[in-house]
C-alpha cells in the first residue's frame, strides 16, 4: 500500500509523533491555519486535537481525504454531517481514555464529597451512583464504583435492559435516576439523538445534596438547567472536565460549588500514549476496510463480534450487488429483512448493503460512510424489519413507478445462495458470472439459451429454473457461465419474442467466498 499522507491540524504530543512515524507514513504539521483550503486536498488523512473549524465547504476541498481522527473523545468543531456526506469516516481514541476518564470521574467525586463540604463529607461505599449513558466511559465507571461498594444505576435508552443488566448493573428510567443518584455522571454526546439535553425541570428532581459532574459534552446541560440545580441547594456540587469552548461555556458557573478542568481527564502519559497507538491503528484500518471500531459518523461493530456479523456483511453486500444489476427506475423504499435475527444491530448491514446497491445502480462516490446519507438524498425511504423469523436475508426494493422486486439469500454450508426472487422459488448458488432471464414458459426456450452461449463457447455450469407462479405468469431462468457476456450477446437474446428481459450479473467473488472474518474481504 502506497504511504499515507497524514496532517496534524496541531502539533501532537511526543508520545504521538513517536507511534505515527514509526508507521513509514508521510507526516506534515500544519503551520499555519490560513493554508489548510489550499493544501487539505493532498492529505488522506487529518489528525486533529485541539477545536479547528472544519465546515462543509473546506472538507468539500478535501477530495482525498478518508479519515479524520480525534486525539481525544470529544467531536471536536466541524461538520459531521457535512463528512458523513462526502464519505469521510471520523475516529476518535473513545476505548483509549475511557479508563482514564472513568479514573478521573472518581476523582472528581472524592474530592467533591470530603474536601469541598465544610462540613458532613461523604465517603462514596454504599451512595447511590447514577450514570447516564453507558458507554465505554460508562461501563469503566461502573466497574471502578462497584469496587469501591458503590450502588450503580445506568439509564441508557439505546441499550435493552437485559445488556446493561449482564454487567450485574441496575437499569432504571431517567426519572428514577435524578430522584436516587447521590452522584451523577453523565457520559454522552448530542450527536447520541437518543438522549436530549437535561432541563432545569428534569435536575430539580436531584438529591438536596446531589453532586453533578459532565465530562462530557457541555451542552447536555443547559445554561438555565445548570443554574437552577445550583439556585436549588448550596449542597449541590458540580465538576466538568472539558475542552476550551466548554471551559469558557461553564466559566460563568466558577464558584465554591463548580469545579472546572481543562483536558485534565486524558492528559496523562499513559493515556496519550494509548491513544497515539488506537487512533493510527483505527486510522489504518478505516483505509485498509472502510470500517473502524471507534469511527462516530457510522455504525460501528466490535471486533469481538466481527466472526458472527462476516456472513451476514457479505449477504447483504450480495443483495445489494444482486438486485441493483437489473433494477431500472428511480428507488422509492428500501426494506431489509433480518429473519435471523441473530445480531444486536442489522444498521451496519444496512449501510452495506445500501452501499453496493447504490454502487451496482451506478452512483458515484458511494461508499461505507456516506450510502445512507445518499439514499437520503435520493429520498429513498429505508427501513429494516425483524419481524419474521427464519433463515437469511431479504431485500425488497420498490420504484418510484410501484413496480417491487424482492430477493431473499440464505447461507448454506458456507455458500450464498437464492432462495426466492420475486416470489419464485430457487435453491441457486451465486458465483460470480450469471445471466436472469424472465420468459415465457413454453417449449425451447430453454433449448435456444442453451444453444446460443455454446455458439459463443461459454459453458453452463449451473441452471435454476422455476415456472410455479399461477396463473401462467413469466418463468424465471437463473444459469451460472464459466466466463462473462457481452451486451451485444443480450441484445441479440432479448430479441426473441419468448424472452422478455435479461440481465448478466456479475459478482466479485469477495462476496460469496471467504466466510472467515478478513477484515479486507468486507471492502
Amino acid at each position: 500500500m502506497a504511504s499515507l499522507k497524514i496532517l496534524f491540524l496541531n502539533a501532537p504530543p511526543q508520545a504521538v509523533r513517536e507511534e505515527f512515524y514509526t508507521q513509514n507514513w508521510q507526516i506534515d504539521i500544519l503551520k499555519n491555519i490560513d493554508d489548510l483550503p489550499e493544501i487539505i486536498a493532498d492529505y488522506d488523512a487529518l489528525v486533529i486535537k485541539e477545536e479547528t473549524n472544519l465546515d462543509s465547504e473546506l472538507l468539500a476541498k478535501a477530495r482525498n481525504l478518508k479519515v479524520i481522527g480525534i486525539l481525544n473523545n470529544d467531536i471536536l468543531n466541524f461538520d459531521t454531517l457535512a463528512a458523513t456526506s462526502l464519505g469521510i469516516t471520523i475516529v476518535n481514541i473513545s476505548k483509549s481514555v475511557a479508563s482514564s476518564v472513568a479514573e478521573y470521574t472518581i476523582g472528581q467525586m472524592l474530592y467533591l464529597a470530603r474536601l469541598r463540604r465544610k462540613k458532613d463529607s461523604w465517603e462514596l461505599a454504599g451512595k447511590n451512583l447514577g450514570i447516564i449513558g453507558f458507554n465505554r466511559v460508562g461501563a469503566a465507571l461502573a466497574k471502578k464504583a462497584l469496587a469501591l461498594d458503590m450502588h450503580v444505576m445506568v439509564y441508557d435508552p439505546t441499550l435493552s435492559t437485559a445488556k446493561i443488566k449482564a454487567h450485574k448493573i441496575e437499569s432504571v428510567s431517567l426519572i428514577d435516576i435524578l430522584i436516587s443518584a447521590d452522584f451523577l455522571s453523565i457520559n454522552i454526546s448530542l450527536n447520541e439523538t437518543a438522549f436530549a439535553p437535561l432541563s432545569a425541570e428534569q435536575l430539580s428532581l436531584c438529591k438536596e445534596n446531589c453532586v453533578l459532574i459532565n465530562n462530557s459534552t457541555p451542552e447536555i446541560i443547559s445554561k438555565d438547567a445548570l443554574e437552577a440545580f445550583l439556585n436549588a441547594s448550596k449542597m449541590h456540587f458540580c465538576a466538568f472536565d472539558c475542552n476550551k469552548s466548554a471551559y469558557e461555556y461553564y466559566s460563568d458557573f466558577k464558584n465554591n460549588q463548580v469545579i472546572i478542568t481543562e483536558n485534565k481527564a486524558t492528559e496523562t502519559i499513559e493515556s496519550i500514549r494509548r491513544g497515539a497507538a488506537e487512533l493510527s491503528a483505527e486510522m489504518l484500518s478505516v483505509i485498509q476496510t472502510g470500517m473502524s471500531e471507534n469511527a462516530i459518523n457510522i455504525p460501528t461493530i466490535a471486533s469481538d463480534k466481527m466472526p458472527l456479523y462476516a456472513p451476514f456483511l457479505k449477504m447483504s453486500a450480495a443483495l445489494g450487488y444482486f438486485l441493483g444489476q437489473f433494477l431500472h427506475g428511480e428507488l422509492k423504499e428500501i426494506v431489509l429483512y433480518d429473519y435471523e435475527q441473530s445480531l444486536n444491530d442489522d444498521a451496519p448491514l444496512l449501510q452495506h448493503l445500501l452501499k453496493y446497491l447504490l454502487q451496482a445502480m451506478g452512483y458515484e462516490n458511494v461508499n461505507y460512510v456516506n450510502s445512507l446519507a445518499q439514499a437520503g438524498k435520493l429520498k429513498i425511504e429505508v427501513y429494516t424489519n425483524t419481524d419474521f423469523k427464519g433463515k437469511g436475508l431479504g431485500l425488497k426494493v420498490k420504484l418510484k413507478d410501484n413496480r417491487e422486486h424482492y430477493l431473499h439469500l440464505i447461507l448454506s454450508e458456507n455458500t450464498i445462495k437464492i432462495n426466492n426472487l420475486d416470489r419464485h422459488q430457487l435453491n441457486f448458488e451465486l458465483k460470480e458470472h450469471m445471466i436472469l432471464l424472465y420468459h415465457a414458459d413454453k417449449p425451447g426456450v430453454v433449448g435456444l439459451v442453451g444453444s446460443m452461449l455454446g455458439a459463443c463457447s461459454i459453458n453452463i455450469i449451473d441452471m435454476n429454473l422455476d415456472n410455479s407462479l399461477s396463473p401462467k405468469e413469466s418463468a424465471l431462468m437463473l444459469i451460472t457461465l464459466d466466463s462473462k457476456v457481452d451486451d451485444d450477446f443480450l441484445k441479440v437474446l432479448s430479441k426473441y419474442d419468448n424472452i422478455y428481459e435479461v440481465y448478466y450479473i456479475n459478482l466479485p467473488s469477495s462476496v460469496y467466498t471467504d466466510f472467515t472474518y478478513e477484515q479486507k474481504s468486507l471492502i
